[in-house]
């Protein structure tokens, strides 16, 4: 009983310090990163024009949404973002900074820019939300009764703010993270060094 009791013991403290030396060295890197910050523009897809000129239905206006989530990651449009911002990046850079998502249950479009600069991050979403809407508008026909006025299939409804905390890196989330992934490992080899010490034991008393 008393060995038995030294060896969970030990095992015990072995995953106390495991748990412990895995939060102070997340804790520590996870500080140390650079503080990334996430600014959101929205749209909403309109009963307008299209991409194809005609007119859209408002049922079909995710699927449309979805249309200019990809054309907003384009290298034109990114290229018209950089040259309107004055961005220090290129358009590669950039695109792996931008994320525009489409809701594909409401017709919403969610623009998000993720930068170093505050600033930067809202002024950078809002500049693709406002290329999005100048792309989707067409402009006016005709004259007179027959005229048509310009119609646009994109509306900015939230501009994005500047944000006022770190969206990344996430330092009391990764080191939460980080301990209980070691605590669940250590528990599992605990438990299979444990299953493995009683098939021993089982195995000599046998062959006594």
């Amino acid at each position: 009983m008393l060995i038995e009791a030294r060896v969970h013991w030990r095992a015990a403290l072995g995953i106390i310090v495991a748990v412990a030396v895995s939060v102070a060295v997340a804790f520590v890197i996870s500080g140390r990163g650079t503080k990334m910050y996430t600014a959101e523009s929205r749209l909403v897809v309109t009963a307008g024009l299209g991409l194809t000129g005609t007119g859209v239905d408002l049922t079909m206006a995710p699927s449309v949404g979805q249309s200019y989530a990809e054309l907003a990651t384009t290298r034109p449009v990114l290229l018209d973002v950089i040259d309107r911002t004055q961005l220090p990046y290129d358009a590669e850079e950039l695109g792996s900074r931008v994320r525009v998502m489409a809701n594909p249950i409401v017709p919403f479009l969610t623009v998000s820019m993720t930068d170093e600069v505050p600033e930067r991050a809202a002024r950078v979403a809002n500049a693709l939300a406002e290329i999005l809407v100048e792309r989707a508008t067409i402009p006016a026909s005709g004259v007179g009764a027959g005229a048509e006025p310009a119609k646009n299939l994109l509306e900015i409804v939230e501009l994005a703010t500047e944000p006022q905390t770190a969206s990344s890196p996430r330092v009391m989330y990764d080191t939460a993270m980080a301990g209980a992934a070691t605590l669940v490992t250590m528990l599992a080899l605990v438990a299979a060094l444990t299953y493995v010490r009683n098939e021993r034991r089982i195995s000599r008393k046998a062959n006594e």
